[in-house]
């Protein structure tokens, strides 16, 4: 009989399956980074040929940071029409460290149909602790938004508006999201939420590389 001692391969498989993990953590850190990164260049992109105006202000925070003046928040407008661009905060002992980043995108009517955060915690800069890809859309009464990370998963979705002369209200979080449409038993909630969303895509595509926004 042949005897087969199982825990070499047990340690070989769990070995594996930390160092994957490891890996994707690197990756995804990678790809955040350089998502702030992106985000900057497109900041710079969109003042550069642009009457702006800025309105600057520091605020921190208390708690483990203890620093009440932790950063350097500047606000950029468009100076014709008041749309703030980006909010940028910049830490002040590292003054090229950026801690959040926040960028507008709008479409000829002054909405904001697409628009882009990243936020690095205080106390720890490794990567960006989240990064939000939100795309909006307005419709018949209607305005929603779906929220992808820079990973591409669903994290949040908003509809409000009025549909079939009826109020609507819709916030799901991401465990609350329907995987089909059928999910939804009670026809008039079923009814609103394909109106409030059946043209958001589910994924974001392109917009997952910010400086897409540049060849638009």
């Amino acid at each position: 009989m042949t005897t087969i001692n199982k825990a070499p391969v047990l340690l070989t498989i769990l070995l594996l399956g930390i160092s994957c993990n490891l890996h994707a953590a690197d990756s995804q850190e990678v790809r955040w980074n350089q998502f702030v990164k992106d985000l900057y260049s497109l900041h710079q992109h969109m003042i550069k040929d642009r009457d702006v105006y800025t309105r600057e202000s520091n605020g921190g925070y208390g708690g483990l940071t203890n620093d009440l003046n932790f950063y350097r928040e500047v606000k950029t407008f468009d100076k014709e029409t008041d749309r703030l661009l980006s909010n940028i905060k910049w830490e002040n002992k590292n003054p090229d460290n950026i801690h959040e980043i926040d960028i507008n995108i709008y479409d000829n009517q002054g909405r904001i149909i697409r628009d882009y955060s990243a936020y690095y915690l205080p106390h720890a800069r490794n990567s960006p602790t989240m990064t939000l890809i939100n795309i909006h859309h307005y419709t018949n009464g209607l305005y929603s938004f779906r929220q992808f990370d820079a990973n591409d998963e669903i994290l949040f979705e908003f509809c409000e508006g009025t549909h079939n002369g009826r109020p609507v209200k819709i916030v799901f979080e991401y465990y609350e999201i329907p995987d089909k449409i059928s999910d939804i038993t009670d026809k008039s909630e079923r009814d609103a939420y394909h109106a409030c969303f059946h043209q958001l895509a589910k994924s974001a595509g392109t917009y997952l590389n910010p400086l897409n926004e540049i060849k638009m």
